[in-house]
């Protein structure tokens, strides 16, 4: 069994009754024992993310060659940062799907080859990004000859919000050609939805076509439909 510590003996064995006070025993136990080191669980190899979206992702590995079959083996799959177990997979499925994540977020993890003796050293350290998606729900009104009202619908997992006003469509495809006006999102659960915000100093003479990014620490979301006023 893999991390068991094996205790081998040797018997004696005589035809001959031993000398008195010799401290043998004819056919008996005057041995030392001889203690074997724990046998190793290897770890899985070559942990990678396949497949990631907004609060799921797919992991595959390598399984670890053994010399024989061992019954009675799993994978863990733990959170590197907090060491948390986020799954247990029967040994011979060599990929998971995690689900329940949170939108926008890094997660480090590694996966271990486990026995109820004990589990493997840590395999490789995959890190991923689950995606945040794009607001919705945008909207824009005209407020005065210099102002706009943007409207659009909160992004969970969001921490801020760029909103992109362009005189011209042809900015699309190069966001950075219009200056964002920054949005920190309010705090959840209290986040309202839609989040409304006022764009002023604009100039009145010009249609202005709005798109919002949401933004976490981690992942920004792609543009968000269009909207003008």
């Amino acid at each position: 069994l893999p991390k068991a510590k094996y205790v081998y003996t040797i018997r004696a064995v005589s035809q001959e009754i031993p000398p008195s006070g010799s401290g043998q025993f004819l056919n008996g136990d005057y041995y030392n024992p001889i203690v074997v080191a724990d046998t190793p669980l290897y770890a899985p190899t070559n942990l990678r993310a396949t497949s990631v979206s907004t609060t799921s992702a797919v992991l595959a590995w390598d399984p670890p060659v053994f010399g024989a079959p061992i019954a009675g083996l799993t994978y863990k799959v733990f959170n590197a940062d907090t060491s948390a177990l986020m799954a247990t997979v029967p040994f011979g499925t060599n990929t998971v799907t995690l689900s329940g994540l949170t939108q926008g977020k890094r997660y480090n993890v590694y996966v271990k080859t486990s026995h109820a003796n004990g589990d493997s050293p840590a395999s490789n350290t995959e890190s991923f990004v689950t995606t945040l998606p794009a607001p919705t729900g945008v909207s824009a009104s005209t407020i005065s000859t210099s102002s706009i009202r943007v409207q659009f619908n909160a992004v969970p997992g969001a921490n801020r919000y760029d909103i992109y006003a362009c005189t011209s469509t042809s900015s699309w495809d190069a966001p950075n050609a219009c200056t964002p006006s920054v949005v920190a999102a309010p705090s959840v659960p209290d986040a309202p939805s839609p989040i409304s915000y006022n764009l002023t100093g604009l100039n009145y003479s010009k249609t202005h076509y709005v798109y919002v990014v949401a933004r976490s620490a981690d992942a920004d979301s792609v543009p968000s439909s269009t909207a003008y006023a």
